[in-house]
């Protein structure tokens, strides 16, 4: 029986591939092979990422390989997990790895019928420090208000398979910021998860990467995460401010950004947003205010 599949997307990550792959291996090395499965989707990548993946489905077994059209991550992780064949289902970032001793805390939860497990991270330039806090059981809204603060990654999470697929929850395709529209839908429903009290991955900040780049449609992608999940019937008036509040941050940050360069508020289509009249107007005086405070620094420097 496959208790884990783990499901790592890939493209164009040639340079952080392998060591995302041995990092799975380390950690399963201890583990019965028949009981896990490693997919590799291939989201069409033009450099060598496609060759790592071909090495390793030819020397382990239990890795398997899904080629497919460019569809973006969020059609990458709906591919694995639906040619996926475990109890649980752990989509990791090839370009992040997993601490391996992760591996049997997981394996020693997976007796509790639980609908999902969340676990501890850090980022690339953090040290790892070991955690020794007990393990508890939350509620989805209590884990969503209570302990997730901005941070909606979907690799913290370990899903029960069954769970997502007899919920119809899968990754809202073709937006930025596909994480943040899951992970919320997801919680809503969930009742029964695990926090498992140790660090268990290491995610990896570069530059290039999606969650760390800006434009104009991650602005309008955030605006439409969130008049898709206030009008979802599962959420409560309690999720329903926490995920204004994230939002509301996170716009603000990206704002800032794209005000350095360059940006207009004119090149914005926030036309379908409900409260578009009061959006208007907040984002305009955010975007006087900063070139202000900007010319101002720049004449005083």
């Amino acid at each position: 029986m496959i208790l884990i599949s783990i499901v790592i997307p890939v493209y164009n990550v040639e340079l952080y591939l392998e060591n995302c792959i041995k990092s799975c291996l380390s950690g399963l090395k201890d583990h019965d092979p028949s009981s896990f499965e490693i997919i590799l989707v291939n989201d069409e990548s033009t450099d060598g990422s496609l060759s790592i993946c071909e090495f390793y489905v030819r020397n382990y077994e239990f890795i398997r390989l899904i080629n497919q059209t460019n569809g973006g991550l969020s059609n990458a992780r709906n591919s694995g997990l639906k040619a996926s064949k475990g109890q649980y289902i752990w989509f990791v970032d090839s370009d992040d790895l997993i601490i391996p001793s992760i591996i049997s805390h997981i394996y020693n939860s997976l007796n509790g019928s639980y609908d999902l497990l969340w676990i501890d991270y850090i980022t690339s330039n953090e040290c790892y420090i070991e955690q020794n806090k007990s393990n508890f059981e939350v509620t989805g809204e209590k884990l969503y208000i209570d302990y997730l603060n901005d941070k909606n990654f979907a690799w913290r999470f370990i899903y029960n398979r069954q769970f997502l697929l007899k919920s119809n929850l899968y990754f809202y395709e073709g937006i930025y910021y596909e994480d943040f529209e899951f992970t919320p839908r997801v919680l809503a429903i969930a009742n029964k998860c695990l926090v498992i009290t140790k660090i268990g991955y290491i995610y990896n900040i570069r530059g290039n990467s999606i969650s760390n780049s800006c434009s104009r449609k991650h602005i309008e992608d955030l605006l439409f995460i969130q008049e898709r999940l206030l009008s979802n019937n599962k959420f409560s008036e309690k999720m329903k401010c926490k995920l204004l509040l994230s939002v509301k941050r996170r716009i603000r940050i990206i704002f800032n950004m794209l005000i350095d360069n360059g940006y207009n508020i004119k090149d914005f289509d926030l036309s379908f947003y409900s409260d578009y009249n009061i959006l208007k107007i907040e984002i305009s005086w955010l975007y006087y205010f900063y070139k202000f405070v900007r010319r101002t620094y720049i004449l005083f420097k």
